[in-house]
């Protein structure tokens, strides 16, 4: 028997705003970044109790949040058929949820 092969998904940015909120997660929280990166690039849309949930609302439709320590979130959508994360906010709890 065959090992299974285990797809990575490829993170991508919906603007340089969204990378650089990526970048100061990443300087700021380490540890938890790093989980974060490993879930989004290995298993997109496996929920984590009070972690990781798909958004609800019609609008907000295979948008997921995860959200990091401190208050601070990545809103992000999951292309299957690209096999791509599409990130398209990172940084502190905004007050008003960002739209994919």
């Amino acid at each position: 028997m065959g090992q299974t092969e285990k797809k990575e998904w490829k993170l991508v940015f919906k603007n340089k705003k969204a990378k650089k909120g990526w970048r100061d997660i990443e300087q700021r929280f380490p540890s938890a970044f790093k989980r974060c990166k490993e879930h989004l690039t290995q298993t997109p849309f496996i929920k984590i109790t009070g972690s990781v949930f798909p958004m609800r609302g019609k609008k907000r439709k295979g948008q997921w949040e995860y959200e990091l320590s401190e208050g601070d979130r990545v809103y992000y959508f999951p292309e299957k058929n690209t096999n791509k994360v599409i990130i398209f906010y990172a940084g502190t709890h905004p007050k008003k949820t960002p739209q994919f």
